[in-house]
């Protein structure tokens, strides 16, 4: 799972080569309506007071 519990930053996935709806990343249902498969591009924005741990976070998850 994606390690954002830890995290009070509101975290929104998107894809910028597919006409999808932002994900809320603390959903799962959310997420998996992005259909971001192995090697999709994903855009990560992060909003709140500890976003740039949040963001660092998750694309090092995202990275593999």
């Amino acid at each position: 799972a994606l390690p954002i519990s830890q995290f009070k930053s509101n975290i929104v996935l998107s894809r910028p080569d597919f006409n999808a709806p932002q994900a809320d990343a603390r959903s799962i249902l959310s997420i998996l309506l992005l259909s971001a498969g192995f090697g999709s591009k994903v855009v990560v924005r992060v909003d709140g007071v500890d976003e740039d741990q949040a963001l660092q976070s998750i694309c090092e998850y995202l990275a593999g």
